[in-house]
């Protein structure tokens, strides 16, 4: 009833011009039998009340062709569109079918793309940076690696900044990490469980680290991952045996946009949870702002990437891409070491 009395109100002016029609037409019967009118009159009130009544059926007709015609429309374009969205996916799907494949491990037991935010009132709250990069992985997972009867299983999450997070137990879905270890505390959690480190690691060993200028000491930068560059250029540094063997270094330019060399570090890896269940984690360390966005472009792009990844079957691997030119001229992201086994402790 409250469909059709909603109906009733939408078309109230039609139903209006239809009861004038066929008042019209009962006044003039009544008005011809009961009183003598003039037949000019009699054939102007017939016609008033003929185009009354015909103007409301029109209408009437004319309203739910529309309606039918305009669903059937709709009907239409959306079929097409879903069309033309899956010929689009299997055509990317045909030209990166190891990066759908990869995707998808990640996407069909849901993932989270973890940025920090802050509560100190010392930095802003969630960088630019952070949710730009963020909303961008999310996007493009969307439009190029779910599938049309899948749907979404992509969330944007947050986490403290200042928090300790001694393992990964809480988090229910698989893991994107933006950020490096100091700019994401999730960062240093995901690498020492893949590393085999305890929570209060002191010094990392073997592995990767982040040299960084800490004459401006900073709580976040606290952080076995990170170690000062002194006179050296800030890089991600190669560490074997405590002893840097290699380095990957940034130009860190007084222009915001003017970074000409840049690095930025992969991790990834299946890492078991306390439950017997097991979360898929992929780390996305840039040393700035502007090589978290080339990682992020590369592990959406990098066919060859994704291809050599399988061949570990999910064992824990760390990349590292090498950055050269400017944002303005077109970043070129170089692969200084292709995927390879982690040295676990």
């Amino acid at each position: 009833m409250d469909k059709l009395y909603h109906s009733l109100l939408k078309n109230k002016f039609l139903i209006l011009i239809l009861l004038l029609g066929f008042s019209s037409f009962l006044i003039l019967f009544l008005a011809e039998t009961y009183l003598s009118l003039v037949p000019r009159v009699s054939e102007i009130l017939r016609s008033i009340a003929a185009a009354l009544l015909t103007s409301g059926i029109v209408g009437f007709v004319f309203d739910y062709q529309t309606r039918k015609e305009f669903a059937a429309l709709v009907s239409a374009t959306v079929q097409t569109e879903l069309l033309n969205f899956e010929r689009r996916f299997l055509r990317k799907s045909e030209d990166k079918k190891s990066l759908h494949a990869f995707w998808q491990s990640f996407m069909k037991e849901g993932l989270s793309i973890i940025i920090p935010e802050d509560e100190s009132g010392v930095e802003p709250m969630t960088r630019v940076a952070d949710i730009s990069a963020a909303i961008v992985l999310n996007s493009v997972l969307i439009q190029e690696f779910t599938l049309v009867e899948g749907g979404s299983k992509v969330n944007i999450d947050f986490i403290i900044k200042g928090k300790t997070y001694k393992d990964i137990n809480s988090f229910s879905r698989n893991l994107v990490v933006i950020g490096a270890p100091g700019a994401n505390p999730l960062s240093t959690t995901v690498m020492n469980r893949l590393y085999g480190l305890p929570f209060d690691v002191e010094s990392i060993l073997n592995g990767y680290v982040f040299a960084v200028d800490i004459s401006h000491p900073q709580k976040y930068l606290e952080n076995p991952y990170i170690i000062p560059r002194g006179d050296n250029e800030a890089a991600i540094l190669k560490i074997k045996d405590g002893k840097v063997v290699k380095r990957f270094e940034r130009d860190e330019s007084k222009h915001k946009d003017g970074i000409t060399q840049d690095a930025c570090l992969l991790v990834h890896g299946i890492v078991p949870k306390n439950d017997g269940q097991t979360l898929q984690v992929l780390v996305i360390a840039g040393h700035s702002r502007f090589s978290v966005m080339d990682g992020i472009n590369f592990v959406l792009n990098n066919e060859n990437w994704a291809e050599v990844l399988a061949k570990f079957k999910g064992s824990a691997t760390a990349t590292v891409l090498e950055i050269s030119d400017s944002v303005p001229h077109g970043r070129k992201i170089n692969v200084a070491e292709p995927p390879h086994l982690i040295h676990i402790k």
